[in-house]
């Protein structure tokens, strides 16, 4: 099995989210994965072909949602809204370079990407 994709980090509100780039796009595909840690899943063999699939056609963009993974532990006397968890995102995406992003979310990742979508201008999802 290849070794996982290299973990970066960008620091929004003083929380550094990880995130990882796998593959050459176009198109640039971000995948939300939600309260689950997607760092950890290029590590488990089903997870991680899926993942390795979708990088083969994309430029795949995974990323590590607050207190998930190898990103910061969340304040849990405080917890991110849905609001947070988009600004989350988009700190993910102005990082890795992506200006038109094709979002793919599973477990709450969905509602983030819906919700990026709906705030940002994206032309895919």
């Amino acid at each position: 099995m290849l070794a996982p994709p290299p973990v970066r980090f960008v620091v929004r509100n003083g929380l550094h989210l990880a995130y990882q780039i796998a593959g050459a796009g176009p198109p640039d595909m971000v995948y939300v994965g939600g309260a689950v840690s997607s760092s950890l899943a290029w590590e488990q063999p089903a997870e991680a072909k899926g993942l390795r699939r979708l990088a083969s056609f994309t430029r795949l963009v995974t990323y590590d949602q607050q207190g998930m993974g190898f990103s910061d532990r969340m304040d849990l006397s405080n917890p991110p809204d849905l609001d947070d968890l988009v600004e989350d995102l988009a700190a993910v995406v102005d990082a890795a370079g992506v200006t038109e992003p094709v979002l793919l979310g599973s477990h709450n990742g969905g509602a983030v990407a819906a919700a990026y979508a709906a705030r940002f201008p994206v032309r895919q999802l």
